[in-house]
């Protein structure tokens, strides 16, 4: 650790760590309390003093028969005080208890019986540290705040007369062997107490976990000897001799024994208690190249010992087949009549030529893809189905998604309202796209506008001749792959390619041919119009295309994923089937009784029936959800995209059309208020009193502007996921080596007070949030709003003033002609800094400058739409034009440019650097065509993985996506009630799962970015070493007093005792200390630059210094 650290940080947090409280958690399910739970609480509190009972509400009978107002309840009648019963979600860690007590001088104590006392480990991390948890007994005399650590104690086992378990007790309530009149006393005896009321609730529950074994198999011994003999010697059902067939997978044999067992249980009352697969089982599933082919029924000889009727061991192995089967009918009690397809002299027989069936994956006979790619020979000569790698690898898993069928269900439709053709589609996926529209001029002269997918390059759209179209999947997993399962990247689809081809056609006929014939021709159910007819196209490539010419005056149209001309094509049985068609009927339905073609898609989103949230038109499911919507009036040559919150990520519109063309296509984006999954807890399907409707959308149109690039939020290169590991080094080197400036010029990031200025009806307004800028500045501020905003605040109050005055001046010293120019009467806002040494923050720059940075356009809501290049130096020179650049109060400048030297040592230094990262990627395998994003991927995924190890339980592969979008990328779709309803058979993971959410998630985090931190911080600090030409007016007096001030933190931080603060500290001074510590202080906040049309920046030193700054005032 850096010297400083050690003299100005470590003293200090040891003198102050000491809880003066200790608080005792005695966590469990409590299914029911017993005396011996009580007999522990008793001895707790003689120990402690204060404890509390921690338990869930969770009632999942029958290992949760009750929820937590039973389970207090029956608590209080036993003596337990009811305010020292918590409920919490996770009872192993009672943060909703904690709550009210201070996290640095209140300590707490987990108690666990000995049977769970290792339910949660203590020790140290690899790195040395300590773990949050500790044994209390080895810190009873030094012990902290529970925000720094929890202690765990075993308590001694508690012995009680009479019943003394759990087992025991849920007998007693529940056992169907045990005497009412018994019971009762019993019961008395036990819990020390006989409330009816309470008697009766506790009962009721715990018999209901004897109703199935008790009364059928202790109390029915006779009875089921008898139904074993019926169906040994009867022929109601067949005897299980095996299996009839060797199933696809887990799922297959479940459904397929578990009607079976159904059909019995008719007759006999059974039921399936569980399936006789053992934990290490390979599901065949999970290997989606397998190919699987159905042969007659054969009989299968030992392999690889000769040809068909060589493998038997015999000369005639159907004489030898016949044998056997003879010899067990008879052990059965059965008689054969004939043997189908034999002859009495044995001949007619048929078959194939198959070996015996080999596990999926088996390696040397290649039976799959990807045991012949990928395979790994065992000793065995069998192979596992995945290595870890492989299964954590959501890129090469995600052809998962196909073998679920519900990976691309859409709704296309088109009707006419009034004299309007109207095409649209709503569009379901189970990852979230992302999305722009695109507006260009085809080789044909044709303006274009469409929706692209950037994950898979489907796109839908119209072009100018007011030739529109849509199309919904068919046969899904062949013809609309989204994912390249073979590479860590998506692929793209050849119906994008083929739609844009289409759309770049003239004529309506050259439009459908192309749909037809182009490259074997777009894949599903098409529909496309012009505005006065309406062709429809249902094409697989297992089929010829069928084109209709459909009478669009008599009726509206809808297609789905299953076939229509071709009905055994896309979905075709099961629920898939169910859910296709009956979506198909609802959106008929709502289409055809509609008047208002605007009004279709909110009607979408509001529908419910009930079958349940899967089969709405708009939904959002674990697995599936919708994630937007496109509408098109051909004749009105419109196209509208709904945006749903949660489930889709809007990138922007690229407009590639030339300068000063008027778009003959009107484009409107727009965003639900609610995502789908708020629909279900404002709309309850059984609840008939009307609800307030839950949408209500708005229009971000031009929400983002893609011309040569996007802009926006000023981050950190190890901020953009985007960015791949050649990227970062890319930078690196071009840091380094002083050619940041490729792109455009590098400037100065300056640390003062930010502000964004516009003109409007004779007055300079100002703006510090999107409220105030929208309308054109209706609301902004002017200088009396300016005045009384930052009234009382003294010195910032006057730098804003000031500013404002100063700014006023010289832009009213602009012609008409130049203020409009620059500021669009409100529609344009500059960006700048106000430095003002008396409020200065972190650095004293020692001169009074307001510096231009850009001007950004916003609509009438607010929301950028595009960026006014090069206008900082423009405004400044206009200024100074006029000679008002020196103010009363300010100097007003143009964005600082600098000139990047090239480090001394450059290549010394970048071969340190990328060794740092290539260190990064190895812990994942990753080349420097990855991403960041895989980084932080693999980082979830491993991290999940082992958690689900730890409790035994292999996490299936779409849960591991699910929660590596939330946690890695902040992908709120997969919600809390889903998280639950996934887990609920898995209550330990679900309760770390639910912890992790809560509680270690942010920190996480900051550990994962930490490494990327250092790194970028680092480079930063070295190319800010080299630079000279500061905006500051004394740079080596800036310094100075920067490190002054960071002594005097320091000094103030202990002095003042604030435990968090300290931790603060020392954390920001290490960050410091790995950058190279007080030498690499600049007087710069840090630089700006362009890498890809993005813009980014580097901070080195500053931001550990604002950190450490910003914990006093001075």
């Amino acid at each position: 650790m850096d010297r400083l650290v050690k003299q100005l940080i470590t003293p200090f947090i040891t003198e102050q760590v000491k809880a003066k409280k200790v608080i005792a958690v005695y966590p469990g399910r409590f299914q029911p309390f017993g005396p011996h739970h009580k007999k522990v609480f008793q001895s707790l509190q003689k120990k402690f003093g204060e404890v509390y009972i921690t338990t869930s509400d969770i009632k999942q009978p029958p290992r949760h028969p009750m929820n937590f107002k039973e389970k207090v309840r029956h608590m209080v009648k036993m003596g337990i005080p009811k305010n020292r019963i918590i409920k919490e979600r996770v009872p192993y860690v009672a943060n909703s208890l904690l709550k009210k007590f201070d996290g640095d001088k209140v300590a707490v104590v987990y108690v666990f019986g000995a049977k769970d006392a290792g339910r949660l480990k203590g020790g140290k991390k690899k790195s040395g540290g300590l773990t949050y948890y500790q044994d209390f007994n080895k810190n009873k005399n030094n012990m902290v705040g529970y925000e720094t650590h929890g202690y765990i104690y075993t308590a001694p086992h508690q012995k009680v007369s009479g019943i003394s378990s759990g087992t025991e007790i849920r007998k007693l309530l529940g056992s169907p062997k045990v005497k009412e009149e018994s019971r009762k006393k019993i019961f008395k005896k036990t819990f020390g107490y006989f409330d009816q009321g309470v008697y009766n609730m506790l009962t009721n529950k715990f018999r209901k976990l004897f109703e199935v074994y008790s009364k059928f198999i202790v109390e029915n011994k006779d009875y089921i000897k008898k139904l074993i003999k019926e169906a040994s010697t009867g022929a109601n059902f067949p005897t299980d001799d095996g299996p009839p067939t060797f199933y696809k997978g887990f799922n297959d044999y479940e459904k397929t024994a578990g009607n079976w067992v159904k059909e019995m249980g008719k007759t006999y009352g059974w039921e399936v208690y569980d399936y006789l697969i053992s934990q290490t089982a390979q599901n065949p599933e999970d290997d989606y190249t397998l190919e699987l082919n159905i042969v007659p029924s054969v009989a299968f000889g030992r392999e690889n010992t000769g040809n068909y009727g060589k493998r038997f061991g015999v000369k005639e192995p159907i004489k030898r087949y016949i044998e056997v089967a003879d010899r067990i009918s008879q052990q059965l009690g059965y008689e054969v009549i004939k043997y189908m397809g034999i002859k009495p002299d044995l001949s007619g027989y048929t078959g194939v030529e198959v070996e015996s069936p080999v596990l999926p994956g088996r390696y040397d006979l290649g039976n799959t893809k990807r045991a012949e790619l990928t395979g790994k020979q065992l000793g065995s000569g069998m192979t596992l189905l995945n290595t870890l790698e492989e299964s954590l690898d959501l890129s090469k898993e995600i052809e998962e998604i196909s073998n679920h069928k519900e990976v691309h269900e859409c709704i296309a439709f088109s009707k006419k309202f009034g004299d309007d053709v109207v095409l649209g589609k709503n569009r379901d996926r189970n990852y979230t796209p992302e999305l722009k529209v695109v507006r260009e001029m085809s080789g044909n002269g044709n303006e274009v506008c469409y929706v692209q997918d950037q994950d898979t390059d489907w796109s839908e759209g119209m072009n100018s001749n007011g030739i529109g179209l849509v199309n919904s999947a068919l046969f899904v997993k062949r013809d609309e792959k989204d994912f390249d399962k073979a590479k860590k990247k998506k692929a793209p689809s050849k119906d994008g390619i083929r739609i844009r081809h289409a759309l770049s056609k003239d004529t309506f006929k050259e439009v459908v041919e192309s749909l037809v014939k182009f490259d074997t021709g777009v894949k599903g159910h098409t529909l496309v119009s012009n505005g006065k007819k309406l062709v429809v196209i249902e094409n697989t490539s297992r089929t010829k295309p069928l084109v209709k010419i459909h009478d669009i005056d008599k009726s509206s149209i809808v297609r789905t994923n299953h076939g229509i001309k071709h009905p055994e094509q896309g979905y075709t049985r099961g629920p898939d089937r169910i859910s296709s068609e009956l979506r198909m009927n609802n959106a008929k339905k709502l289409i055809d009784n509609e008047k208002e073609y605007k009004k279709v898609f909110p009607l979408f989103y509001n529908d419910t029936q009930k079958k349940g949230p899967k089969f709405d038109l708009v939904r959002a499911q674990n697995k599936l959800w919708t994630s937007s919507q496109i509408l098109m009036n051909l004749n009105k040559k419109e196209l509208i995209l709904y945006l749903i919150p949660g489930a889709v990520k809007f990138i922007g519109i690229e407009n590639k059309l030339p300068k000063n063309y008027e778009p003959k296509i009107k484009l409107d984006v727009r965003q639900y208020e609610h995502g789908t999954s708020d629909k279900y807890d404002t709309f309850v399907t059984t609840d008939k009193t009307p609800k307030k409707s839950a949408i209500k959308d708005k229009s971000i149109n031009e929400n983002l502007l893609l011309e040569g690039g996007a802009y926006g939020h000023m981050s950190h290169p190890f901020d953009d996921n985007k960015l791949t590991f050649g990227d970062l080094k890319k930078i690196i080197r071009l840091g380094l080596s002083g050619q940041l400036n490729r792109e455009d010029d590098v400037t100065e990031k300056t640390d003062g007070q930010n502000l964004m200025i516009t003109y409007r009806d004779g007055k300079v307004l100002a703006a510090r949030n999107k409220g105030q800028i929208k309308n054109r500045g209706q609301n902004a501020l002017d200088i009396n709003a300016v005045a009384k905003k930052f009234s009382g605040r003294g010195d910032i109050r006057d730098a804003f003033v000031f500013a404002m005055k100063d700014l006023s001046r010289a832009i009213n010293g602009l012609s008409d002609k130049q203020k409009d120019k620059v500021f669009k009467n409100g529609e344009i806002f500059m960006n700048l800094e106000i430095i003002y040494p008396a409020s200065s923050n972190v650095i004293d720059y020692d001169k009074q400058i307001l510096q231009f940075h850009n001007s950004l356009r916003y609509d009438k809501n607010g929301s950028a739409v595009g960026e006014v290049k090069g206008s900082g130096r423009m405004l400044q020179g206009m200024i100074k034009q006029v000679n008002q650049d020196i103010g009363k109060h300010f100097k007003i400048i143009k964005p600082k440019v600098l000139a990047l030297p090239k480090k001394i040592d450059f290549g010394k230094k970048v071969d340190i650097y990328y060794k740092r990262v290539n260190k990064l990627q190895s812990q994942y395998g990753l080349k420097d065509t990855d991403t960041l994003g895989l980084y932080h991927q693999s980082y979830w995924e491993n991290y999940i993985y082992n958690a689900g190890r730890q409790f035994g339980y292999k996490v299936p592969k779409t849960i591991l996506r699910n929660l590596t979008r939330r946690w890695a990328f902040f992908d709120k779709s997969y919600k809390i009630p889903n998280i639950r309803k996934d887990l609920k058979r898995q209550p330990e993971f679900l309760n770390w799962v639910m912890n992790t959410d809560k509680v270690d998630h942010k920190n996480m985090v900051k550990r994962n970015m930490l490494p990327f931190e250092k790194i970028f911080f680092s480079v930063g600090a070295d190319i800010l070493l080299n630079l000279s030409n500061f905006i500051a007016a004394n740079p080596s007096k800036a310094v100075e007093k920067i490190r002054k001030d960071i002594l005097k933190a320091s000094n103030q931080v202990r002095a003042g005792g604030d435990i968090k603060k300290m931790k603060t500290l020392k954390q920001q001074l290490e960050k410091l200390s790995s950058l190279g510590g007080l030498d690499k202080i600049v007087p710069v906040e840090g630089i700006v630059f362009k890498y890809k049309g993005k813009t980014y920046k580097f901070t080195g030193a500053f931001a550990p210094v604002n950190q450490i700054l910003g914990l006093v005032s001075f």
